[in-house]
């Protein structure tokens, strides 16, 4: 079983004029999303560009770049694969947990619980992002305007994709750009967790693989 792929780029509202792209879209869902991700004690999923969370104690999604994590040089998360699972974990979860185990070293037996999952893979938790996020779509665009809790707002523009409907990358990014460019604004090569971590924690920040330009010689 293969993973929801998503291709999306990640934007900082500050002082943007969001109604220029909004106006174009439709109106999906306004709610409350709390993310609690997790790691090792010394962040070595973090480290290598893979990311777990909890999203309102209903599911774990696992997220990551396969080729970055296979030893790859990438340092802009533009395309990811997303693995997740519900509570508890079923034997329609195996081939997932295959895949994981063999890219990022994550298992777990089936009709485990999240909790054993957690300890099984001596994970804890890292940091937790608290935000009203809005939903909205444009032909096949998600456009999501998260509002973190103390911290700010961020933008995302996205496009899914999977084996029944595979999306070309280089276009899909294309369209991204084309639909922005209202905006006049310049994509993020990291997003609200790592600009969070950044100000909590420079250090274990400075570990990860997606860091601000200006960061990266610091």
């Amino acid at each position: 079983m293969s993973a929801i792929t998503e291709i999306e780029k990640r934007y900082q509202v500050t002082n943007l004029d969001l109604s220029l792209l909004l106006d174009k879209c439709t109106f999906q869902s306004e709610k409350r999303v709390v993310d609690v991700y997790l790691d090792t004690p010394d962040a070595a999923h973090y480290r290598n560009g893979v990311f777990i969370r909890i999203r309102d104690g209903k599911t774990i999604d696992v997220k990551f770049n396969p080729e970055h994590v296979q030893g790859g040089q990438g340092t802009d998360h533009v395309s990811c694969a997303e693995y997740s699972f519900t509570e508890p974990l079923s034997e329609n979860d195996t081939d997932k947990f295959q895949a994981l185990t063999k890219l990022v070293g994550l298992s777990q037996p089936n009709g485990a619980t999240f909790q054993d999952f957690i300890a099984h893979n001596n994970l804890q938790e890292f940091l937790t992002l608290d935000k009203i996020r809005k939903t909205y779509t444009h032909e096949n665009l998600t456009v999501v305007v998260d509002n973190v809790a103390d911290f700010g707002t961020f933008l995302e523009v996205e496009i899914e994709t999977s084996e029944d409907h595979a999306v070309d990358l280089e276009t899909a990014v294309g369209q991204i750009d084309a639909f922005v460019v209202p905006l006049q604004a310049t994509a993020l090569k990291s997003g609200a967790f790592e600009l969070i971590l950044r100000e909590r924690n420079f250090d274990v920040y400075k570990q990860g693989r997606y860091l601000l330009d200006e960061d990266k010689a610091a």
